[in-house]
C-alpha cells in the first residue's frame, strides 16, 4: 500500500467534514475555519496538525489553508464531492455537497473525534487571538493558533513587571 500523502489527509478531511453538514450551511470559508481550528486543537495536544497543514493564510474572512483549493479540486475531478456557487446577497458562497462516503481509513479515532469536535462546535465563532497579530494574506502557523491560555490577571502582570525591572 502506497503512504499516503498530507494533501490526501487534507482532502480527506474536506470530504469528511462535507459529509457531515447540509451544503446550505457549509461554505468555504467556515470549511477553512474548521480545518484550522481542527488543526490547533490537534497541535495543541500532540505536537502536529490533524491535515499536515503547518500554517494557514490569513484571509479578511477567516483563514485559509493554502492547499484549500487544490484538494477542492482533487476531490470535484475523483467525483468525491461537487461544488457551486451559490448566491448570498453581494457575493457567490462556495457550497460543496458529497458524493459518496468520505475515506476516513487515514485518520486515528482521536482524529476523527477532534474533527467531529470542531465541526459541530464551529458556528459564527470569534478568531484567536492570533488573528489580530497578523496582517491580511500573513501566514498563520498552526503551531501558534495552538497556543491558548487563560487571560492575564493582576499576580501575572506584577510578575511580568517584576521580570522586566
Amino acid at each position: 500500500m502506497s503512504e499516503r500523502t498530507n494533501a490526501d489527509k487534507l482532502a480527506a478531511a474536506i470530504h469528511y467534514v462535507v459529509a457531515r453538514f447540509p451544503a446550505h450551511q457549509l461554505g468555504a470559508t467556515k470549511l477553512n475555519k474548521i480545518l484550522w481550528y481542527a488543526d490547533c486543537e490537534f497541535y495543541s495536544r500532540h505536537g502536529r496538525s490533524l491535515t499536515g497543514e503547518t500554517h494557514y493564510v490569513r484571509k479578511d474572512q477567516g483563514p485559509w489553508s493554502a492547499r484549500f483549493d487544490a484538494a477542492v479540486a482533487h476531490l470535484v475531478l475523483h467525483a468525491a464531492i461537487s461544488e457551486r456557487r451559490v448566491r448570498i446577497i453581494d457575493f457567490y458562497r462556495r457550497e460543496f455537497y458529497p458524493r459518496g462516503e468520505p475515506d476516513v481509513s487515514m485518520f486515528s479515532s482521536e482524529e476523527l473525534d477532534t474533527l467531529i469536535k470542531i465541526a459541530d462546535k464551529v458556528a459564527e465563532e470569534s478568531h484567536q487571538m492570533l488573528w489580530d497579530c497578523v496582517p491580511p494574506n500573513g501566514k498563520m502557523s498552526v503551531a501558534a493558533g495552538a497556543v491558548t491560555g487563560d487571560p492575564l490577571d493582576d499576580s501575572d502582570m506584577e510578575w511580568a513587571r517584576s521580570v522586566l525591572a
